[in-house]
């Protein structure tokens, strides 16, 4: 009895009577969307992107703005349009990071939505570049109406590059792959790149053409203006007032309103207008360096005591006057003055100097816009911040030319190529003993002037590769004619000479 009946815990404790409860089971993995196997929501992205670009180049709809521009019955596109279509491609992409191959098809079906896009720009592009409104437009300064309808093109094409840009669709990675996978969208990029070169390219060159031959003209001497300059956004000395050459007024002029049509042209950024805009920032400096360092000396000597005499004989007529009691006035003083028979002599002619001229130019380049800041355009940012220097080299060089200090040569003239510095030099250093000219790069060379301008004054590329030559053949004919004023000079072109070793 006692047995049976302690059974009965026993029998509780055994592992029969402990049946566990049967455990939930574990959900299935999730699947891929049948949705993405099958093509349909490929096919609908496809319809969906295809009706964006559809949208994005369709005409504007509503009354037209007063300050809305059109050609030829056709009105152009608004600003905003790529940055919209691009924030749709780029939320597409970002909704399928997680799923590489969802990704890897949605980059293939950008292709014929982005190249139809691309093929209808062209042709919508192709009549206004090709009017002669656009063509042989004669006053870059105000832009025609084909060139601003072309531009609402080349702004468009932008604006998607720098919309996708930003969302790293066209950036490559470390294998050299755009968008940072297999598919690679470099010529959708290369299309819209080529676009807005087609209408950036001649709308600057057009500008280029108006200003270089106000700067080349900056060479030759003439009257002097009083300068409009303030002092320039970078710091630049305050120049208003000073007299200065003419070319530097009608820069002056010119310039701010290039610098709004470059701006408007160049934003927002892409690598070709950022590349343009770097080539003709650099173009005009080196055609300021050539102007001024080759600018022949001024006959300044008379004039200069003409005017003083002129302004010592005033002051004393001044002080007279002024200490001289009044007479009493003659009994004609209210008769009829008649003109005097002989009319007055004209003012002595006056010229500029090239350090003021020098300073202004700096300040009038420096209302044109720079390249971008971003890290993709610092190649071409770095080359005009080079340039800007030696065009500020310059300045500092005609400073010591007219304030006669020989020191630091080596320092003043680093950032300056040696076919710019050789010319002021020539005017500090190299004066001729019997006539006392300057000696002349092209005559010591043995060419004419015409053959050194074509081959070592193209450029900086160019002054820089014959620069090391030049030095060394100027450095033996100097040495031919050497006297103890040409030590320095001496010195300057045997270490240039040494550089292209």
């Amino acid at each position: 009895m006692t047995r049976s009946a302690s059974r009965g815990p026993l029998n509780r404790l055994t592992l029969a009577s402990r049946k566990r409860p049967s455990a939930t089971p574990s959900p299935p993995p999730p699947t891929t969307p049948t949705l993405v196997q099958d093509g349909s929501y490929l096919e609908a992205l496809g319809l969906k992107l295809s009706n964006a670009v559809s949208k994005a180049l369709a005409q504007p709809t509503g009354p037209p703005t007063p300050s809305e521009v059109a050609w030829n019955g056709r009105r152009a596109l608004p600003k905003g349009r790529g940055d919209t279509l691009g924030a749709l491609i780029g939320a597409e992409l970002e909704a399928s990071a997680l799923n590489p191959h969802l990704h890897r098809a949605i980059l293939r079906s950008l292709h014929r939505p982005l190249s139809v896009l691309l093929s209808n720009l062209s042709a919508q592009l192709l009549p206004a570049t090709s009017s002669p409104q656009f063509v042989a437009h004669p006053t870059p300064a105000t832009p025609s109406s084909a060139q601003l309808y072309a531009a609402a093109f080349a702004t468009f094409a932008a604006e998607l590059l720098e919309s996708l840009d930003a969302r790293g669709l066209f950036l490559t990675d470390h294998h050299g792959v755009l968008g940072g996978g297999t598919d690679s969208l470099r010529g959708i990029r290369e299309g819209l790149e080529s676009l807005v070169g087609r209408v950036i390219n001649p709308l600057v060159s057009g500008i280029r053409q108006e200003l270089v031959p106000l700067i080349d003209a900056l060479e030759c001497n003439a009257p002097v203006f009083a300068s409009p300059l303030s002092p320039s956004k970078q710091g630049g000395p305050n120049l208003k007032g000073a007299a200065v050459h003419t070319s530097i007024v009608s820069l002056h002029n010119a310039i701010h309103v290039h610098a709004r049509n470059l701006a408007q042209y160049t934003t927002p950024p892409t690598m070709t207008s950022q590349t343009t805009l770097a080539t003709l920032l650099i173009s005009l400096v080196w055609h300021g360096l050539v102007a001024l360092s080759h600018r022949a000396p001024t006959p300044c000597s008379s004039c200069a005591a003409t005017i003083t005499t002129q302004q010592t004989a005033i002051s004393t007529t001044l002080r007279w006057m002024k200490t001289t009691p009044p007479s009493t006035p003659p009994s004609v003083r209210f008769s009829i003055k008649l003109p005097p028979s002989r009319p007055p002599s004209p003012p002595t002619p006056q010229t500029s100097s090239p350090v003021m001229d020098a300073r202004a130019l700096y300040n009038v380049f420096n209302v044109l816009p720079r390249p971008n800041e971003d890290a993709r355009y610092a190649l071409a940012r770095e080359a005009v911040d080079e340039a800007f220097g030696g065009l500020a080299a310059l300045c500092a060089l005609l400073d010591y030319e007219a304030a006669g200090d020989l020191e630091n040569l080596e320092g003043v003239t680093a950032d300056l190529p040696t076919v710019i510095a050789l010319p002021v030099l020539f005017r500090i250093f190299g004066r001729g003993q019997e006539s006392g000219a300057s000696w002349d790069v092209p005559s010591l060379l043995g060419v004419t002037e015409q053959q050194y301008r074509d081959a070592c004054l193209g450029g900086f590329g160019r002054a820089e590769e014959c620069g090391p030559t030049v030095a060394r053949r100027v450095l033996d004919v100097v040495k031919e004619r050497h006297d103890a004023r040409c030590e320095r000079l001496i010195h300057w072109l045997e270490g240039r000479a040494n550089l292209g070793d």
